[in-house]
């Protein structure tokens, strides 16, 4: 049976559940990133493999500056790639998306200044929609 890749996405993506193959940069993101932790894809217990130092330090050390998040859009889906800007400064960047919605790599110091009223790309406005199971700073 054929199945549609867009309806998976279509479900993935306000869960907010990355997809390894368009969310996550080979050697660029980090799987605490994108919520590896709390959707249990880290085991804290077990010790030698590829990334655990850096894994650990990141969490330990509370070095998570961005996070992958699913964002509600309104208007026309801006392309994977595009960055996201406010007051002049990046702040993310949109990964895979559906129409209504999209994957965004968020700085987590922006969330409270995009606030409910969601930031404008292009002409699209986009609202950030954290999952319940995210885990973010206060």
């Amino acid at each position: 049976m054929a199945s549609d890749p867009g309806a998976y996405d279509a479900l993935r993506i306000p869960l907010g559940l990355p997809d390894g193959s368009r969310d996550i940069l080979i050697d660029k993101s980090l799987l605490l990133e994108c919520g590896f932790d709390e959707l249990g894809g880290i085991d804290w217990e077990k010790g030698c493999y590829l990334g655990q130092e850096l894994t650990a330090r990141t969490r330990w050390r509370g070095l998570v500056k961005r996070r992958l998040l699913p964002v509600r859009v309104d208007g026309p889906l801006p392309q994977p790639g595009t960055p996201i800007v406010l007051d002049g400064k990046e702040i993310g960047e949109i990964r895979s998306g559906v129409p209504g919605w999209a994957m965004a790599l968020l700085r987590l110091d922006s969330l409270a200044a995009i606030g409910v009223s969601g930031v404008t790309v292009g002409d699209a406005r986009l609202r950030p929609q954290p999952p319940a199971w995210a885990v973010l700073p206060a």
